[in-house]
């Protein structure tokens, strides 16, 4: 009789171990769950500029990164994105962690990191310049594309550059210059270089498709010329209207957003330049 006493008391004990490795269990499972439905509610899912942003941070917050890392990367695209970003927010070890990869099309942006992706080289440099946007927290168009289209697409490309225009602004209008000589050498077009003093543009150089410049001084009403224009606003922000490129900002974001328009006319620039021996990548 004891001894079916002891039976069933130990058959008690291991139904009551059983049943809190159950509960154990499902306790584990619901905090996991818990976790990941914490995650999914804390991301931000929108779309900027034409590219899916998912985010686990309010993108605003993208513009106030002071630092970014960067990393090696054989593909084209990603090179190129490197170097775009390189121009435009300085680099450090301890920065923010920005790795380029090819991936379902968008911007993913992860315990402060950020995940540029697309399907091919066209789709990561899209991501890559938005993304370059955020960063500086810069006005851009809702689609890339049209901006080459309308630089194409000029008759003439006439680059009209406010006056006022110096320091680093004036070495972002360089970096364009490759971009143009580049568009330049596509449609066969002259370059109309134009000074603006109010409503007033001052035709300053023409330069052929040798490259070779003749000086000029003539005046024309800015708003009859079909142009690129560059010039200081409170307003960061890159646009087109009517087949019109406009580039406005301060120094400092004037310069950035003159970098992405040149990797934006001329995507494979850096490539054509490095087949040339021209320059080698410092990454």
């Amino acid at each position: 009789m004891a001894e079916e006493e002891t039976n069933e008391e130990l058959k008690g004990t291991e139904k009551s171990g059983d049943m809190w490795k159950i509960a154990i269990f499902f306790l584990i499972v619901g905090l996991i769950l818990g976790y990941y439905y914490l995650q999914k509610i804390n991301v931000h899912i929108t779309t900027i500029y034409g590219v899916e942003v998912n985010s686990d941070t309010p993108v605003t917050e993208i513009s106030k990164w002071d630092y970014i890392a960067l990393y090696n990367n054989t593909n084209v695209a990603a090179t190129t994105c490197n170097f775009e970003l390189i121009g435009i927010k300085p680099l450090s070890l301890k920065g923010h962690k920005i790795l380029i990869e090819q991936g379902k099309n968008g911007i993913y942006i992860r315990s402060g990191n950020a995940y540029i992706r697309g399907e091919d080289d066209l789709k990561i440099l899209n991501s890559c310049h938005v993304f370059a946007c955020l960063l500086n927290d810069i006005k851009c168009p809702d689609d890339f594309s049209i901006l080459r289209w309308a630089a194409l697409n000029m008759n003439r490309i006439n680059l009209v550059i406010d006056e006022s225009i110096y320091g680093k602004s004036a070495q972002g209008i360089i970096e364009l210059q490759y971009a143009l000589g580049a568009i330049q050498a596509m449609t066969n077009s002259e370059e109309n270089i134009y000074l603006k003093n109010e409503s007033s543009c001052t035709l300053k150089i023409i330069r052929n498709i040798t490259g070779l410049p003749k000086i000029m001084n003539e005046t024309r009403d800015c708003n009859i010329i079909p142009r690129i224009y560059i010039g200081y606003s409170d307003k960061n922000q890159i646009l087109v209207d009517k087949g019109n490129i406009f580039v406005y900002g301060n120094d400092d974001h004037l310069y950035n957003e003159l970098v992405i328009v040149r990797d934006v006319l001329a995507p494979d620039l850096r490539e054509k330049l490095q087949n040339l021996s021209i320059g080698e990548s410092p990454l």
